[in-house]
């Protein structure tokens, strides 16, 4: 995990690198990089050059290279074939892929069904070089099979986009805009309100009752309140309805800690003078008067009354220190 940031420097680092190093190689090579993947196309003796200057860039970056193998190579989502000469492109299938998709009886909706084809059918078409496409759309027709999607659904389907892919072109500027309602598919009545809405130039999203996120709830156990930082915190009183508001970095156990077992709590609480505030907002003596019957048993602060709070805060401490 890193900063929001970070990604935008380590690209701004390999642009500025890339550059560097191959303007010396123009006539030399073919360079192609995608966030971390590069691909080279370069004579052997070249190859062991650049890969040298791009690991002596810095100590801490090191590239690694993946020559062809039998005249391919996998990069993304394809797999380059170097035949005659000339570079082709098949959309790749990974080994551990399982050929599981969404299966045809599961309880979706027929354009959730649709849509599985026509996104594997586009992305096999898209990324496959014309010569080897025969090939890429009979093993596709073997995973939908699989999947129990029947032959007479697919095959228009599989048609109708090769045809969209080579003589269509769309247009989003005359596609008119539709208001679109998420709810979850109930078979038979999720159709009969989309034709009831359809007229109203409203498209209904379905989505599946059942979700993983619903399984699978807590995968890990929530960090208890004692062990919680960079919290906001309140003690109230024993004896009336005034409460201490405090903010710490470190562990509120440790924080409490603090407090309870200070040898002098009023000095204690006097450090912290600036962050004493009551429900309205005003610094309040009586906390300093009654530190001993302050409870320990705190609770957190939300994040909406954490920015009042912290606002308040600064009001408060902008009045003591020009006073």
């Amino acid at each position: 995990m890193g900063t929001p940031i970070s990604s935008v420097i380590a690209q701004s680092v390999m642009e500025h690198i890339e550059q560097k190093i191959m303007s010396k190689y123009n006539n030399k090579a073919f360079f192609r990089r995608y966030v971390d993947d590069c691909l080279l196309i370069t004579t052997p003796t070249s190859m062991q050059h650049i890969l040298q200057d791009f690991n002596g860039a810095h100590t801490l970056l090191q590239f690694t290279i993946e020559e062809e193998k039998d005249r391919t190579l996998d990069f993304l989502d394809m797999t380059l074939i170097n035949r005659d000469n000339k570079i082709l492109t098949k959309w790749k299938n990974k080994k551990q892929n399982s050929d599981r998709i969404l299966d045809y009886y599961s309880n979706h909706h027929t354009g959730q069904i649709r849509g599985t084809i026509i996104g594997y059918i586009d992305r096999a078409l898209k990324l496959t070089s014309p010569e080897l496409r025969p090939k890429i759309i009979i093993e596709l027709k073997e995973r939908l099979i699989k999947n129990n999607y029947p032959t007479k659904m697919t095959t228009p389907i599989i048609n109708e986009r090769i045809h969209r892919l080579h003589n269509l072109r769309t247009t989003e500027e005359n596609k008119e805009q539709k208001t679109r309602i998420p709810i979850p598919y109930t078979k038979n009545l999720s159709h009969k309100i989309t034709k009831i809405l359809k007229p109203h130039n409203i498209e209904l999203v379905h989505k599946p009752q059942n979700q993983l996120k619903e399984i699978f709830t807590k995968l890990k156990n929530s960090t208890p309140k004692s062990k919680k930082s960079n919290v906001v915190y309140s003690i109230p009183c024993k004896d009336c309805d005034k409460q201490y508001i405090g903010q710490t970095s470190q562990r509120l156990h440790d924080r409490l800690n603090a407090h309870k077992y200070t040898k002098n709590a009023t000095t204690e609480l006097v450090k912290n003078l600036l962050t004493i505030i009551s429900v309205n907002g005003l610094v309040e003596a009586h906390m300093l008067e009654n530190t001993k019957r302050l409870q320990l048993d705190t609770y957190l602060i939300s994040q909406a009354q954490k920015q009042v709070i912290l606002g308040s805060t600064r009001i408060v401490r902008r009045i003591l220190t020009s006073s």
